[in-house]
């Protein structure tokens, strides 16, 4: 190639460069990293990134991430390029015993990843690989975050002042919707129970004490120090906390052995032990409290006891014991008996009520029952299925539900036909409760009862006319909704019976003959007016739980042929000579009836050329209504061919389905003309002035052909 060529090619290619990628400000190319550590979290960030536009070029970076114990991790990968560029990322799990090397995260292109979870650095070197290439013009650019949350112990231990104090702390993870982790606590003995955990650094924990009652909170200790009873704090490093409980209070009055005893419905008996004084004891200073009300009595020192009455079985009392002595001295603390509330009043069942009904089509079965308003913190509802005679509590329910809902207690958890026993319990706050139960209520789930619009009977219709004695009779389907078992009994008579007869109990298709009970002195051939309807019963384990009976239907039986008469005239009219010379004729119907017990009435005719005494295939059908003309005059063809006699027959039905015996007329084609008559002889005569002249003529005759020989 000459120089001149190659310089024209330089710039042809110069120029689609230039076309093709704009000029850019200047290339350039990165790997950096950094390492943030957060004293306020314990929370160690490290980025990484290697980036490059600069032509053909590459920057990649390794990096062994600084964990060293173990730690909770979030690795973030983004890889960014453009078209010839390319970018990779990878986040990797190295095991230092064998060496092997495990990509947990890799990327390439234009992508992002993540990953996270725990990391044990005892096993495994764990690090982050960036790469970037730029091709011609283009650039390339990897990505890599990780948070480092390394795992710190927590330890907390209850301890008590001067060896006093009884307490409780409670540790809850504020970061992970303050659930309980667990707690710390100190007893009257001296006893510790110590908590200790591990949790990710920057997890919030908060620490809740709680002084049992005659005992208080004094401070914290080790890494917190204040005295409030709740505190909060990031965990950023190992910590190790004491909670410090003491004992402010000296009971002078000790509890007896038995503290309170329950009398009867609000009434409780308070018993202490007797103070030993010097000076003696002037008398008991007793209080009762409940929320924010108190009662205060006392006692002539020479009795340890107090009865309270009025107490509401809804509330948790406390009673209060001081001793004061003849020289008017008061002990310093008060002897707390309690908690305690006194027994409840009994609670009877007023109503109680069971429905059964349909939802959506589905059976839905309920027990109501309306309960007594009595003081009572909660009513215990027990339920006996009186076909298992084991009673079983149905629930516990408390006064303040109870009387929202107007004290109903509804009961679905029932089952179709049930019978059920109910009583109720009562208890106060304390779950104690009175010996008695209510008056025992008994009840029986109803049935719902089938809808005959959602059977399909098969039984004969309304008021129809038939000849058949035997009818079918069948329901479907077998089971209603709640799925008791579906039978049926067919009661049926004579319109003018007073009696039904049941036809039995029935499972399927039942053919029911209504001529077996008829009389001998009905009509031989059976037939009349006749009354049916279904029973419907519903079986539930072979028992009747339910029966309905459908409408009163009328099926009228017709037995009685039914008959009539015709004859075959020329030129429709009632007479017939016997003849015609036309294949044209007209059938004359007449006397049609269908007189009987029942009389279904005259549907219509058959009629056929020919003497077949069985109705041929073909035959025509006419129908007869009630306003036909009675003689009927049908327009008829004869049979073609030669003269002769013709046959034409007929059979009348009813509406029944009877029909008469095959009815037959004749007559006879004649289309011959007969022949021309012969002069024999012939006379003139005039008589008074008359002029008469006389023909005497003879016509042939051949087997009575002609009808008149005068014609």
């Amino acid at each position: 190639m000459s120089n001149t060529r190659r310089i024209l090619l330089l710039i042809l290619l110069s120029s689609v460069v230039m076309t093709c990628f704009p000029i850019r400000g200047e290339a350039k190319e990165i790997n950096e990293s950094k390492e943030t550590f957060d004293p306020s979290t314990g929370i160690t960030t490290y980025e990484q990134r290697s980036y490059t536009d600069v032509i053909n070029g590459t920057k990649s970076m390794t990096k062994v991430l600084p964990i060293d114990q173990k730690s909770y991790i979030i690795v973030s990968l983004t890889t960014d390029r453009t078209y010839g560029g390319s970018a990779e990322a990878k986040f990797i799990k190295k095991s230092k015993s064998t060496g092997a090397s495990e990509n947990l995260r890799y990327i390439a292109g234009k992508n992002a990843a993540t990953w996270s979870g725990d990391v044990d650095p005892t096993l495994y070197e764990y690090s982050i690989y960036t790469r970037a290439y730029a091709g011609l013009l283009q650039k390339g650019d990897a990505r890599a975050t990780v948070t480092i949350h390394p795992y710190f112990n927590f330890q907390l231990q209850s301890t008590n002042e001067r060896n006093y104090g009884v307490g409780k702390v409670t540790v809850y993870d504020v970061s992970n919707g303050k659930k309980t982790l667990g707690s710390s606590s100190i007893n009257k003995d001296g006893k510790k129970v110590k908590f200790s955990c591990e949790r990710r650094a920057g997890t919030k924990l908060r620490l809740e004490a709680e002084p049992e009652r005659g005992y208080v909170f004094k401070r914290w200790e080790g890494a917190i120090s204040n005295n409030k009873t709740t505190v909060e704090f990031i965990m950023n490093s190992d910590k190790t906390v004491y909670a410090v409980f003491a004992d402010e209070h000296v009971d002078d009055v000790t509890a007896a052995k038995t503290p309170f005893e329950h009398l009867g419905v609000g009434q409780v008996r308070l018993y202490w032990n007797k103070v030993n004084d010097p000076s003696g004891i002037r008398d008991y200073l007793v209080k009762v409290t409940t929320g924010n009300n108190e009662w205060n009595y006392e006692v002539q020192g020479e009795y340890t006891y107090k009865e309270i009455t009025g107490l509401s079985s809804l509330n948790i009392y406390y009673a209060w014991v001081k001793a004061v002595d003849q020289a008017k001295n008061t002990s310093q603390n008060w002897l707390r008996i309690g908690p305690f509330s006194p027994w409840p009043a009994t609670a009877e069942i007023d109503e109680v009520k069971a429905t059964a009904e349909l939802d959506n089509g589905k059976p839905s079965y309920r027990v109501e029952l309306n309960l007594e308003d009595v003081d009572a913190a909660k009513y215990v509802i027990h339920r006996q299925n009186v076909d298992s005679g084991t009673w079983e509590e149905l629930a516990e329910i408390n006064y303040g539900d109870l009387a929202k809902a107007n004290f109903k207690y509804i009961d679905t958890n029932v089952t179709k036909h049930g019978k059920y026993k109910y009583r109720v319990y009562t208890k106060n706050v304390q779950g104690i409760g009175n010996p008695g139960h209510s008056i025992d209520r008994e009840v029986t789930i109803p049935n719902i009862q089938v809808n005959l619009d959602d059977l399909t009977i098969t039984a004969p219709a309304d008021n129809i006319y038939t000849n058949q004695l035997i009818h079918e009779f069948d329901i479907n389907p077998k089971e209603d909704r709640e799925g008791d078992e579906l039978r049926f009994s067919v009661l049926y008579k004579k319109q003018d019976d007073s009696s039904w007869i049941r036809s039995g109990v029935h499972t399927g298709k039942f053919n029911l003959n209504f001529q077996e009970e008829e009389e001998e002195e009905e009509d031989e051939e059976g037939g009349g007016v006749w009354k049916w309807c279904l029973e419907i019963a519903e079986y539930h384990n072979d028992e009747i739980v339910g029966t309905q009976k459908t409408t009163e239907n009328t099926l009228n039986i017709d037995k009685t042929k039914p008959y009539g008469d015709f004859i075959i005239t020329q030129h429709g009219d009632s007479e017939n000579n016997g003849y015609t010379n036309s294949f044209d004729v007209y059938l004359i119907v007449s006397n049609l009836s269908d007189a009987g017990i029942v009389e279904s009435g005259v549907r219509g005719i058959y009629l056929w050329n020919g003497k077949e005494k069985t109705m041929p295939e073909g035959a025509e059908y006419r129908e007869y209504t009630t306003d036909a003309i009675i003689p009927w005059e049908i327009p008829w063809e004869l049979d073609q061919g030669d003269d002769g006699i013709r046959c034409v027959s007929m059979l009348v039905v009813d509406k029944a389905g009877n029909a008469s015996a095959v009815i037959q007329r004749e007559i006879i084609l004649d289309r011959d003309p007969p022949p021309a008559p012969y002069k024999i002889s012939h006379s003139h005569n005039k008589q008074e002035g008359k002029e008469e002249i006389g023909f005497t003529w003879e016509c042939k005759k051949s087997d009575e052909e002609l009808k008149d020989s005068n014609d």
